[in-house]
């Protein structure tokens, strides 16, 4: 491998992906998450608004409880998405190393290896720690920043860039824990 290729050997743990799971959920989800939130707020709202003026009722109750509870929920899903993805990734000992070139990348791990195109990479979501590289085939791969071995992670949003064929990227700003 020449300088201008990345090399990245890691781990997965269950943080990383606690983290891909909230980046599904905020991109699929979108602004609508907005909106379903301030629904929510709003039907705590009319609940108390009900309690204080027409006083004690079932469905003033009701409403409070479903806009706190909804919420609260949420977060739930976003941890059982994470927990799920774990368990359909198998061995979180496993070493994997992944390693990119001009045009293709491959993965070595216990099971062999398999190489792609450069092509194939749909989107790449960035995050202070990691790089979630996204498949047309809706697989993804999470590469640890600290985890480069050769390259360097400033240097790979641009490679990949060059290299991607019209990838799609994001950054979010800050940690996602």
């Amino acid at each position: 491998m020449d300088a201008k290729n990345f090399e990245i050997k890691t781990t997965h743990s269950q943080d990383e992906f606690k983290i891909l799971a909230k980046i599904e959920y905020n991109t699929r989800a979108g602004g609508l998450r907005y909106l379903f939130y301030l629904g929510c707020l709003i039907l705590v709202g009319v609940g108390i608004f009900s309690l204080v003026k027409l006083g004690f009722s079932i469905s003033a109750l009701i409403m409070i409880a479903v806009g706190l509870l909804v919420p609260f929920m949420n977060v739930r899903l976003v941890n059982r998405l994470a927990k799920l993805m774990a368990k359909q990734a198998g061995d979180m000992e496993a070493v994997l190393s992944y390693a990119f070139d001009e045009e293709s990348f491959s993965i070595q791990d216990k099971n062999g290896d398999r190489s792609y195109s450069c092509e194939e990479i749909e989107k790449v979501v960035e995050t202070e720690e990691y790089f979630f590289v996204y498949l047309k085939s809706t697989v993804c791969f999470c590469l640890p920043k600290k985890d480069f071995r050769q390259g360097d992670p400033l240097d790979f949003t641009n490679f990949l860039r060059q290299h991607g064929a019209g990838c799609k990227f994001f950054r979010y700003p800050g940690k996602l824990k």
